[in-house]
């Protein structure tokens, strides 16, 4: 295989490869040990031998663990799905894998599409941390998307209002902070 030489395009090409693998191979949350093995078997060579080729192994493996990881604690679940747009949402929907999270961590895509409501109706989250920003305009949340997760009954936690978001959880409920704002929002509000 012909490593790129511009570091730029390897790490790309290798997050896409590790994106594009994890919804092929599914690692279940409660394996973290087999993650971490991974992870650090990829990370001795980087570490030994820094060069762009470790480099990339490790960038992809990342992705590979990052892209649609679900931490399952007790009975609440969250998704990240990172800024990850439509194609990804609609790889995941066909994956028929049960998506069902309380909470969605997401990043707007830079095409402005993500969120769509098929992938909100199999999520069914009741929290959403969304990252949005004002530059580009494309990466930042519209009212109308706003809105219609509002109309779902869905908590939204706008990081450009709220700034950081803290999640603590306990035996039986789950509680988010918003840093620049005080609000929280308690599993139990639903």
């Amino acid at each position: 295989m012909n490593i790129p030489r511009q570091p730029f395009l390897g790490l790309a090409l290798m997050a896409a490869l590790g994106i594009g693998v994890a919804g092929f191979f599914p690692i279940a949350a409660s394996q973290w040990w087999l993650r971490a093995i991974i992870f650090a078997v990829l990370a001795i060579p980087l570490l030994c031998w820094p060069n762009l080729t470790s480099t990339y192994l490790l960038v992809g493996c990342g992705f590979f663990f990052l892209h649609n990881f679900r931490i399952g604690l007790k009975r609440t679940k969250i998704l990240f799905v990172s800024d990850s747009g439509c194609a990804t949402e609609k790889s995941l929907l066909a994956s028929r894998s049960d998506l069902r999270s309380d909470v969605l961590v997401k990043g707007q895509h830079h095409s402005g599409n993500s969120g769509s409501d098929v992938f909100l109706d199999a999520v069914r989250p009741r929290l959403i941390v969304a990252t949005s920003r004002d530059f580009p305009q494309q990466e930042r949340i519209s009212d109308e998307w706003a809105g219609q997760v509002r109309a779902r009954n869905i908590k939204l936690f706008r990081q450009d209002e709220t700034g950081a978001v803290e999640l603590e959880f306990g035996e039986r409920e789950w509680q988010a902070r918003a840093y620049l704002t005080g609000e929280i929002f308690r599993s139990a509000n639903r």
